[in-house]
């Protein structure tokens, strides 16, 4: 289960970001058991597009994904992507930018019981679809439990080298559960090769993550 949460994360994300590894066929290679999948899986590379307006903080919306019950706020109103069901998990995707950071919420729904669900395998997941796509200086860090919402999980930092070795990514993650859900909060951006770290990527995600209702 934990591949199929990842892929469609790593996905997300990286599109949300503007970055080159975005198209569905390389992501579910990254995720799925089967690499083979697809031939050649991009690798990511730094963001094509120009930075989005900046929402200053206060102004972000609240919106609410009816079918999870929860809600949380983005700097703009957004349509959720829905994924295919899979390995048990329907999902939907909701994609924002503020400036230079991606934020994305993926939430999925699951027909397992999910009490016993290994949220950092998941981060791990991650890391090793990273990998698999050609990213270099994959590092996941940080990792710290949380409580929310009635919901348990794991915070973690993922970096890794872009494949121009242009920028490096700073990219904060929350991954939780309960017994029917999966959630994600997320928030990238793409720094200069020796920077650690970013105060509006952590700005954005205290905001995203404070602001989640289950």
């Amino acid at each position: 289960m934990r591949t199929v949460v990842a892929s469609l994360v790593l996905a997300t994300l990286l599109a949300a970001t503007g970055c080159g590894s975005s198209s569905p066929d390389s992501s579910a290679a990254a995720g799925s058991p089967n690499p083979s999948v697809t031939s050649s899986p991009s690798a990511p590379s730094s963001p094509s597009t120009r930075p989005a307006p900046v929402v200053p903080l206060a102004q972000w919306i609240r919106l609410t994904d009816g079918p999870s019950g929860t809600s949380f706020a983005l700097p703009q109103r957004v349509v959720p992507q829905s994924r295919p069901s899979s390995g048990g998990f329907a999902g939907r995707v909701y994609q924002a930018r503020s400036g230079d950071t991606g934020l994305a919420v993926t939430l999925e729904v699951s027909d397992h019981d999910l009490r016993s669900f290994d949220v950092i395998a998941v981060l791990h997941a991650l890391t090793g679809g990273l990998k698999q796509q050609g990213a270099t200086h994959v590092r996941l860090r940080h990792l710290r439990p949380v409580h929310s919402e009635g919901m348990t999980g794991v915070d973690g930092v993922i970096s890794f080298v872009s494949t121009d070795e242009t920028k490096v990514s700073y990219w904060r993650v929350r991954a939780m559960h309960d017994r029917r859900r999966v959630v994600e909060l997320q928030a990238l951006a793409f720094l200069d090769p020796g920077t650690d770290g970013s105060p509006a990527v952590d700005r954005a995600f205290t905001r995203l993550t404070t602001s989640f209702r289950a």
